[in-house]
């Protein structure tokens, strides 16, 4: 019985840890300051009126720039991203840890993935919030980890209620251009691999890469053999032979080669119809805002097409 109780009081516990995670708690107007709750610090003070965050993970710039708020300053690695190209015209590309550069452009708030470990750098500069990417079990939006972490954003920014309607509207925006794919997804199965130092790396499930367009817009169904190595912690393969052991229907692969010869051998290693041979830019398959993932689902359909 007593064992029973103390499980119960972990699970209250752990449910209002994860209902009050990224809520505002306070506000004063006066001072242009609120205070919200955080995974890393509890609670935090941050402006009121964000206009200068440096936002490092490669999911919140173009969020940012839906929800009305420009950023200062992003990570230089997505300075290749056609999406960021063509909406951001006016941001600071910024290798994480140069603390000289972030000083330049005097942010007001810094939002950046967990662990990093110049976070303690960073404080000294402005208020920063570190964020692990992964979805609370009592998220509205479950396991759609990007659309939980665009709503997180929208919180951190000011921005919740201009945050849930996006979604509403991504929802529906998500029914349309399913619509455009000239047969059903939900026949075939696929997987999602991006090139890495040394080989190839399975990507999971709203792990971007373009895995939120191939399996949540599209709805392709998750590889049978690529689910059981995530399942594994083993995804990673040395060589595209490998995926003759998937017997996949389709193929998504990020990388920079040329997409030609690439397309090439993975025919000729897997013996997969190269119709079905999906390459894909990495630099622009980086990124999984909803900006990022309506081009990337409407590039993919016209490949297919």
């Amino acid at each position: 019985m007593k064992k029973l109780i103390m499980m119960s009081m972990l699970t209250v516990t752990l449910g209002l840890s994860a209902c009050s995670t990224y809520q505002e708690v306070s506000v004063n107007e006066e001072e242009n300051k609120r205070t919200i709750t955080v995974e890393q610090a509890g609670e935090l003070e941050i402006p009121l009126d964000v206009e200068r965050a440096l936002l490092f993970r490669a999911t919140d710039p173009l969020n940012a720039h839906l929800l009305g708020v420009e950023p200062a300053g992003i990570n230089e690695i997505l300075i290749n991203n056609k999406y960021i190209q063509d909406n951001l015209s006016d941001v600071e590309f910024i290798k994480p840890g140069d603390i000289e550069k972030i000083e330049t452009i005097d942010p007001d708030l810094i939002i950046t993935y967990a662990p990093d470990d110049y976070s303690k750098d960073y404080v000294d500069i402005a208020p920063t919030i570190e964020m692990i990417y992964n979805s609370s079990f009592l998220s509205p939006y479950k396991k759609r980890v990007y659309l939980t972490h665009f709503y997180h954003l929208g919180v951190m920014l000011n921005k919740e209620e201009e945050a849930k309607e996006k979604i509403d509207d991504w929802f529906m925006k998500m029914s349309e251009l399913k619509r455009e794919l000239p047969f059903d997804a939900k026949e075939f199965d696929a997987v999602v691999l991006t090139e890495i130092d040394g080989g190839y790396q399975i990507v999971p499930k709203f792990g971007s890469f373009g895995t939120e367009a191939v399996y949540d817009v599209l709805e392709f169904n998750l590889n049978k053999e690529a689910k059981r190595l995530m399942e594994n912690n083993a995804t990673t393969i040395d060589s595209l032979d490998s995926l003759k052991d998937f017997e996949t229907d389709y193929v998504f692969l990020s990388s920079n080669k040329d997409q030609t010869q690439l397309s090439e051998q993975v025919k000729n290693e897997t013996g997969i119809d190269e119709s079905h041979i999906i390459i894909l830019n990495l630099d622009d398959y980086r990124t999984n805002d909803l900006i990022s993932i309506e081009g990337q689902t409407k590039d993919i359909i016209e490949i297919i097409k």
